[in-house]
């Protein structure tokens, strides 16, 4: 994890290293999760450089586990995707493979990009916020905030937003 900050912003990232099928940075950030390709499978695949989805637009995260002979995909959908299944998967350009000795980075990524479409579906479905007031709305944060949902920037910048 590391922490930038831009014009008095913070951002947190993640950064991934995938290195079964090809080269492959997986990169988190508040907005976008970025696919960044390279090494010679990904490049016979067709799949090379930087592909990013933002983080609002992914609708779900599948994981298929690696084995000790096979490995493990991590599929990305968004609106408009087609899911690409089977042995095919390895050419999707929402998709990244990982080994085995990989796959707690990959239950990482899903873990966090799982948490973000959680707190959209959260907003989506809460009230209207003029029914709440400005104070209702810091303790729901700090709520999230303590409960391990938002982290320390998330919560800043939402509560700079509602100030």
């Amino acid at each position: 994890m590391k922490q930038l900050t831009l014009r008095g912003v913070t951002i947190t990232m993640h950064t991934y290293e995938f290195k079964h099928g090809g080269k492959t940075t997986v990169t988190i950030d508040s907005d976008f999760i970025r696919i960044d390709r390279k090494g010679l499978f990904n490049k016979s695949s067709g799949l090379k450089g930087e592909k990013s989805l933002k983080l609002d637009m992914i609708t779900s995260v599948q994981l298929i586990p690696a084995s000790a002979i096979k490995g493990g995909f991590l599929q990305f959908s968004i609106p408009g995707s087609k899911d690409v299944k089977g042995i095919y998967m390895s050419a999707d350009e929402n998709t990244v493979m990982f080994s085995k000795k990989e796959q707690h980075m990959a239950e990482e990524v899903k873990g966090i990009v799982e948490g973000k479409i959680q707190r959209k579906e959260a907003a989506v479905s809460s009230p209207n916020s003029s029914s709440l007031s400005v104070a209702d709305e810091l303790k729901k944060l700090a709520e999230l905030k303590d409960a391990g949902i938002l982290s320390q920037e998330e919560f800043d910048a939402q509560k700079k937003l509602l100030l």
